[in-house]
């Protein structure tokens, strides 16, 4: 399985070799231009691994898919408890990939994408260990939803996924943290979205970031 890849430069890296423990899936709320645009930003401090464009195109931003990873700014503060030991800090141990896709909580994501991203798993397989158990892929949600992260969101279709990269295993549960109500009024807004390719972008980063809002105070109202 091959998918077509171009490289990017990217300066918000640690030039540190890590261990790869996880794989997390980040969905990146704009479009592909403002997406390389931020990631190419020295003042924003923030990349991923890659980047898989809605044509499956997949834009390798940090160094990872020859069997040596450097360390990506992706995840944040992070924590993700399972059946070995509580993890935290995930930049340090995991490789992060983003789908283009303005809100995963409510637009799908595309054929060619879930291509893409079945061929880079499977590769990335054959160089890290880790990577072969199902278990080791997480969404950014599931290890920074308590602060408000919701992606890649409701949308991303796991079953789909799940027989693509791991057809023999017995595969986890993965469910989105953005509570149904939200999501539903975030779908209303799409009425109200510009034509304009750059400014629609705009708005959804803006949709985006008060839907993380809204569920980082529903988590702190939580006991």
């Amino acid at each position: 399985m091959s998918f077509p890849m171009q490289q990017v430069e990217c300066p918000n890296q640690d030039r540190q070799i890590i261990p790869v423990e996880f794989l997390v899936l980040h969905y990146t709320a704009t479009d592909l231009s403002n997406t390389l645009a931020i990631f190419q930003d020295d003042q924003r401090g923030v990349s991923s691994h890659m980047v898989i464009d809605v044509d499956g195109m997949v834009y390798s931003l940090v160094d990872c898919l020859q069997g040596q990873a450097y360390r990506a700014w992706h995840a944040g503060r992070s924590i993700y408890v399972d059946d070995e030991k509580a993890w935290s800090g995930f930049n340090d141990f995991s490789l992060g990939i983003e789908l283009v896709n303005t809100n995963g909580n409510i637009f799908p994501f595309t054929d060619a994408q879930y291509q893409s991203l079945a061929a880079v798993v499977l590769l990335l397989k054959q160089h890290y260990p880790s990577l072969m158990s199902p278990s080791r892929i997480l969404g950014h949600e599931h290890i920074a939803g308590y602060r408000g992260k919701v992606d890649p969101g409701y949308c991303f279709d796991w079953d789909r996924f799940w027989p693509m990269c791991y057809p023999d295993a017995q595969t986890p549960e993965r469910q989105s943290v953005c509570p149904e109500a939200l999501r539903v009024k975030a779908s209303a807004m799409a009425a109200f979205s510009p034509d304009d390719p750059h400014e629609n972008a705009q708005f959804w980063m803006h949709i985006s970031a008060l839907m993380e809002a809204a569920v980082e105070l529903a988590q702190m109202d939580q006991p």
